[in-house]
């Protein structure tokens, strides 16, 4: 961790509709961050990460950490 009062969270993906060969995302471990301008610890955005794109993207944009859980099905 970078600071003192930073932690992690744990996010999903709900619809991990499977394809053969393809890496699919399931779950995301982001890191806070600090927010300048109202001077706190945050890490908003999207729960599910499978209903909003542009807040997912906030969120991995935003977080200095983050682990991408995946998997992937070979035939």
């Amino acid at each position: 961790m970078d600071r003192k009062n930073q932690w992690y969270s744990w996010r999903r993906f709900s619809k991990v509709n499977w394809k053969l060969n393809t890496k699919i995302p399931i779950m995301v471990y982001s890191s806070s961050w600090y927010d300048k301008k109202y001077d706190v610890e945050r890490s908003c955005g999207a729960v599910d990460l499978s209903n909003d794109k542009a807040a997912t993207k906030e969120l991995l944009d935003n977080s200095s950490h983050y682990f991408l859980i995946s998997y992937k099905i070979y035939d």
